[in-house]
């Protein structure tokens, strides 16, 4: 039942590419597996799915994935976990033990000056320096088991539910605002910059509190302390949020190494093409690919976060501009059993998908 999913993919690719494919099999050991995986991207140059993604995929309609089109009830996205019979569940239940162990690598991990100032001025020093935040070998069991961008940074696989899978065994809210669940590829991302590199985070619907019952965080503050611990200190963090909040009391909240790259920006955002009140227009007009560029986009209103996307999809500079791209799609958000369940959602995988085949290392956000 397995090889139907290396077939699965194999259909994306061509038939070349089968031989390939097959290499990346339970009966290979981890190195073989490895060298096949490498060989497949150089191939390809192009976004390539976990095994388990792809399965999600090829399969939305046998799984009951609802979208605009379905009249039928929504199915809960953490039945892929329970679903004995489904040819991933393995893969799954490894999946989720391995992000644990992940999870442990990013907490434990000792925090590294800024890559950028590290380079020597001809780069000799380049890979030594990356090497040194990279949680990946080619070796990693783990790395087998996520998606894969074009330009060979690992990223996590898009599955149902789209939050942290212990959300499916404990479904309390302190699960569902965990973000342990996302992967990033620093070593990748460190191979790419330049000493003049420009790093910057636009955060739209930049909540002061961040799930705060929870005892979360700035949202900015957790991806400007995610990075930094890696060595990408961000030069600008532009904070666009609606809802009124007096200027003295946000910056309060911020630590002392953020108080000269943020800028609070108290309005709300507008899709419109070339608006002043549309981030992308500054994106545009004062960034290039050598930067690098994390988007946020968490606004709650469906009619206007969609056309950012639509943007995304038609603007071919700013598929080249943003790097990661962190989104909530409310339509995920289904009346259930409980006070709510996030659904199978074929739109929902769709738009992500999409992204990452365009080449912006999306991420379903909380």
């Amino acid at each position: 039942m397995r090889s139907t999913t290396y077939f699965a993919v194999a259909s994306l690719l061509g038939v070349a590419l089968l031989a390939s494919l097959i290499l990346i099999s339970d009966h290979a050991d981890s190195s073989q597996q490895a060298s096949s995986r490498r060989r497949l991207q150089a191939i390809v140059d192009q976004y390539v799915p976990a095994l388990t993604e792809a399965y999600i995929r090829d399969n939305q309609d046998i799984l009951g994935a609802s979208s605009a089109k379905t009249t039928h009830k929504p199915r809960d996205g953490c039945m892929i976990y329970g679903a004995e019979k489904l040819p991933i569940h393995f893969d799954l239940q490894a999946y989720v033990s391995e992000l644990d162990a992940y999870t442990e690598k990013v907490n434990s991990f000792q925090k590294v000056e800024d890559v950028r100032s590290q380079f020597n001025d001809d780069y000799s020093n380049r890979e030594e320096v990356c090497a040194k935040v990279d949680l990946f070998d080619d070796n990693d069991a783990m790395k087998l088991k996520l998606s894969t961008m074009a330009n060979s940074e690992v990223i996590e696989p898009l599955l149902p539910p789209y939050r942290h899978p212990k959300y499916c065994f404990t479904p309390h809210m302190d699960e569902i605002t965990n973000t342990d669940y996302m992967i990033h590829d620093f070593g990748a991302m460190c191979r790419k910059l330049k000493k003049t590199s420009k790093t910057v985070l636009i955060d739209m619907g930049a909540s002061v509190h961040f799930h705060e019952s929870e005892g979360g965080h700035n949202p900015a503050l957790f991806l400007s302390s995610l990075y930094e611990k890696f060595g990408i200190q961000f030069d600008h963090i532009y904070a666009y949020e609606i809802v009124q909040k007096d200027a003295a009391e946000v910056y309060k909240l911020l630590p002392d190494n953020m108080q000269a790259s943020y800028h609070w920006i108290n309005m709300g955002v507008s899709p419109e093409i070339g608006s002043n009140a549309n981030p992308f227009t500054m994106l545009l007009n004062k960034f290039d690919e050598d930067d690098l560029v994390v988007v946020k986009l968490d606004i709650d209103t469906t009619n206007i976060a969609i056309p950012f996307v639509q943007q995304i999809y038609e603007d071919k500079r700013l598929q080249k501009l943003i790097d990661h791209f962190y989104f909530e799609d409310d339509r995920l958000f289904t009346n259930g059993a409980r006070d709510f369940f996030l659904a199978l959602n074929k739109d929902v995988f769709d738009l992500f998908y999409h992204l990452r085949e365009l080449g912006v290392a999306a991420h379903p956000w909380i």
